[in-house]
């Protein structure tokens, strides 16, 4: 992953405090720090500011009582505050004992992190904070589940049909959902697709409304019926393609969620470092973790760095006990049932096969399994 870039703004007066920060950030949080002192002899510092500047997504702006009037750090302060306004860099104001009523007007609207230079954990606290805006780490606590009196689980029929159009926009949105946040596609590329398939247009709003209904996926329109912007394919219908679409599926997806728990190999804590550890794609390590999440499995808490990252918690019990047991079946805690008895082989099948759901219980017929193209 790109390593998030941060310029720091500061006063010679207070170089000493910066630079602590500053490192603390680059070697403890990995994220990427302009610290002007560390710029080697020979050096254009005026182009290589400028550069920076230029370049950061996170901007630290230092203040002290003896800096906020200086008038260098006042021309950076005010390049930062540019690209803030037009929300191109986030701006960060660090306070080395002041308060917000001592700091500029036009700063005074974003939270700073205080510091009290005085204080022993001064640097740590402030580099922690610093850190937890730059990776948009929330300080709220977790989002706990839904009571039970006002979780309904929805019944599908199972008497709905899906046609081979149904099938077809399934299949593109799962490709275009590949890579994306939490599979959430722009539905002007589906319809692009649908065109180049000669799917009429007609056709695929239908299919879209058919999909929604079945809640293998969720969209909104515009105002008074209007056009759909954006799709999420649904965690659950993600499940059932990979099972399907994944090459050796059961096998990756075991080791990912193993690598969570530690044993020969240190264990993973972010979605990160199962990336790396696993070698898989960002998108298949996300569906695996927000699935798990979906069964109760563990708890992850979102951080947003360019894509889609997660930090884990809370592995429960049953998981670990799941995978401790290497003929269980770490697909879902869902029942799940085949039926043998269906069409004969001269029959047509879809690549999702006959599908019926009871609340959160999905039947696949073993001839659809069978007919998988994959």
């Amino acid at each position: 992953m790109d390593r998030p870039k941060l310029f720091v703004d500061y006063a010679s007066e207070d170089e000493n405090v910066a630079g602590l920060i500053s490192e603390g950030l680059r070697t403890g949080l990995g994220i990427d720090v302009f610290f002007a002192p560390w710029l080697l002899p020979g050096e254009d510092w005026v182009s290589a500011i400028e550069k920076a500047l230029q370049e950061a997504q996170h901007v630290a702006v230092f203040l002290s009582k003896l800096s906020v009037n200086k008038e260098w750090p006042t021309a950076e302060r005010n390049a930062a505050l540019n690209k803030a306004i037009k929300k191109k860099a986030q701006l960060i104001p660090v306070y080395l004992g002041i308060n917000t009523d001592q700091a500029p007007v036009l700063l005074q609207p974003f939270v700073p992190v205080y510091v009290n230079p005085d204080a022993s954990d001064a640097v740590e606290k402030a580099v922690n904070e610093i850190g937890a805006a730059v990776y948009g780490k929330s300080k709220k606590p977790f989002l706990g589940p839904l009571p039970a009196f006002v979780q309904t689980p929805r019944v599908v029929p199972s008497g709905i049909s899906r046609t081979q159009i149904d099938d077809a926009v399934l299949e593109i949105l799962f490709r275009k959902g590949m890579g994306q946040p939490r599979f959430h596609v722009d539905f002007d590329a589906v319809e692009r697709e649908a065109r180049e398939r000669e799917i009429p247009i007609p056709a695929l709003d239908e299919s879209m409304e058919a999909l929604k209904e079945q809640g293998l996926i969720s969209f909104e329109r515009a105002i008074f019926g209007g056009a759909i912007h954006s799709v999420r394919i649904e965690t659950h219908t993600v499940e059932a393609y990979s099972r399907k679409a994944v090459s050796d599926y059961p096998a990756r997806k075991r080791r990912m969620l193993s690598a969570l728990l530690g044993g020969p190999d240190p264990r993973t804590s972010t979605s990160a470092e199962l990336i790396e550890h696993t070698g898989e794609e960002p998108w298949l390590v996300g569906h695996v973790l927000r699935d798990a999440e979906r069964q109760g499995y563990l708890k992850l808490q979102p951080v947003y760095v360019g894509y889609e990252f997660y930090s884990v918690h809370s592995i429960s019990v049953h998981l670990k006990r799941l995978l401790q047991d290497p003929n269980s079946d770490i697909y879902s805690s869902e029942a799940t049932e085949e039926h043998e008895e269906g069409p004969t082989t001269g029959e047509s099948f879809s690549l999702w096969g006959q599908v019926a759901m009871k609340g959160s219980v999905k039947f696949w017929t073993t001839a659809a399994r069978r007919s998988c193209p994959c």
